[in-house]
């Protein structure tokens, strides 16, 4: 009987490690990472660099590697369902994975003028009633803004009257785009001004042309190079309200995942950003291991953002950008693994 079962907890033991070595050898693949230990990472280190694009002069790449100490399942609901609002440190007002259709879909979107972002980001919406707006509209929607705001008797961008006026018109705004998405993908987004805001449907293709590697692992996650949305995916669209720099930001996003016999592969686009940047897609790519604690998720993940100011940095500047993004990624990994880890929250 010992022996038997010393044979036993050795097949569990080698399937564990097997399990282990693929993962961590897929990713070493295709990765910046060519050496990952387990043994860190289950200790709650979080792997982080960042990479170059050699076309993309707006873009910014940080990849990350991490475990997460649940299921491959339980991993890949927690990164596809993760709210970021119920986290302080991410300075997220709203978020809301869409699942109602029609007007129904943005009708919870507030604004609360007493967080200081918020309050940049209603005076930006009400400058625009006047002047150029400095976010992402079409002729029609800034006219239709200017329709909504023309009997206003407040003069304060944080007036109830203004915000009801500010949340009707950015509610407007999400569900066009959110339509136009879910029926045809990035390509066929609203036009606005190009001269100042680089098209979606080329900008977000840009940011995963590179590196070769990565692009060929996950290509058949965006059929073509619009995006088009395909029925062998799951979809979970979603809207926030996140700070960005010093400004709020309204964002609309999706996630697209698919899930294969030994491991799951997600892309999340924000295909629409009010200021700040552009675009940005997020890579990930989960794997069952065995961990000396038991069952776990290895997760690697690539941030991509193309931003404006990115283009002109150069030397040190350019290294601080991508410093900043480095911890802003780490400090997100690390508010992820409090969320499911009860010993470190």
């Amino acid at each position: 009987m010992i022996r038997i079962l010393f044979l036993l907890w050795l097949a569990f033991f080698s399937t564990g490690c097997l399990v282990a070595e693929s993962g961590v050898e897929d990713i070493t693949s295709f990765s910046l990472f060519k050496k990952i230990d387990l043994n860190d990472l289950t200790d709650g280190k979080i792997l982080a660099e960042r990479g170059d694009y050699s076309q993309m002069e707006r873009g910014l790449r940080v990849e990350s590697c991490f475990l997460l100490p649940q299921s491959l399942a339980e991993a890949t609901r927690t990164i596809t369902t993760w709210d970021p609002s119920l986290r302080e440190k991410m300075d997220t007002y709203v978020n809301h994975f869409v699942t109602e259709t029609g007007s129904d879909a943005f009708k919870d979107l507030k604004f609360d003028p007493s967080k200081g972002p918020v309050r940049l980001f209603l005076q930006s919406t009400f400058n625009a009633l006047k002047s150029d707006p400095d976010f992402p509209v079409t002729p029609e929607e800034l006219a239709r803004l200017r329709s909504l705001g023309g009997s206003l008797t407040s003069r304060s961008p944080d007036s109830p009257e203004f915000i009801a006026v500010a949340e009707n018109f950015w509610r407007e705004i999400l569900q066009k785009r959110y339509e136009s998405f879910i029926h045809s993908g990035i390509s066929h987004l609203p036009m606005v001004d190009e001269k100042k805001y680089p098209m979606v449907s080329e900008e977000i293709p840009g940011l995963l042309a590179e590196p070769t590697a990565i692009h060929d692992r996950f290509i058949h996650l965006y059929p073509a190079t619009n995006l088009t949305p395909s029925p062998g995916l799951k979809l979970a669209p979603y809207y926030q309200l996140q700070k960005a720099d010093r400004i709020a930001a309204l964002i609309l996003g999706c996630y697209l995942s698919e899930e294969k016999a030994d491991r799951v592969q997600i892309l999340d686009i924000e295909y629409y950003v009010s200021h700040t940047y552009f675009a940005s897609a997020t890579l990930y790519e989960l794997h069952p291991v065995t961990t000396a604690k038991g069952p776990a998720t290895l997760v690697w993940r690539a941030d991509l953002v193309s931003a404006p100011s990115y283009q002109w940095l150069r030397g040190i500047q350019a290294m601080a950008a991508g410093a900043l993004m480095v911890r802003s990624v780490k400090d997100e990994i690390s508010e992820i693994i409090k969320s499911v880890h009860p010993e470190t929250r």
